[in-house]
């Protein structure tokens, strides 16, 4: 992930393979791969590369991981949607879930088995039945057979 200045709006890639990066009207390309980007109220933006993999998750790069991971959602606090990212040292049953304050499971974004590597999934702040949660304190869980890590979020509507 990489922030750009938004006067530039072109980096250097700090990517062991540099790629080119075009970013125009909106829109940014990676070597002819489309990207998602978030402009930030403060001017910054943040180039988030993926390869997608599904509905809403997209596996990224595997270099260098060897220990299981859940990171901080991004943004946090967040209204409507926040971008969930962890990785897998090794292939392996994996349940990524949103929990209320009081443990009730609200959405389950991924239940399924995955290969080595860094994931990132988006939450819309909907729970499994389409409908949209109020504001709030919520969890996000990341199960495997031998660990859990659970971190806080939080929703302004």
């Amino acid at each position: 992930m990489e922030q750009i200045a938004p006067a530039s709006l072109s980096v250097a890639n700090s990517f062991t393979n540099p790629e080119a990066i075009h970013v125009k009207e909106g829109q940014a390309e990676i070597d002819g791969q489309k990207v998602d980007f978030v402009v930030l109220r403060y001017g910054a933006v943040i180039v988030a590369v993926s390869q997608n993999v599904g509905a809403g998750i997209g596996r990224i790069d595997e270099k260098g991981i060897n220990q299981f991971r859940l990171y901080y959602n991004f943004p946090n606090p967040f209204n409507p949607a926040t971008s969930i990212t962890y990785e897998l040292p090794r292939q392996d049953r994996v349940k990524l879930q949103v929990t209320d304050l009081l443990g009730h499971v609200v959405a389950v974004l991924v239940d399924k088995t995955q290969d080595r590597g860094r994931y990132q999934v988006e939450w819309n702040g909907k729970n499994d039945a389409g409908t949209e949660v109020s504001s709030g304190l919520y969890f996000y869980e990341l199960i495997t057979a031998s660990q859990k890590i659970v971190r806080k979020m939080i929703l302004l509507r």
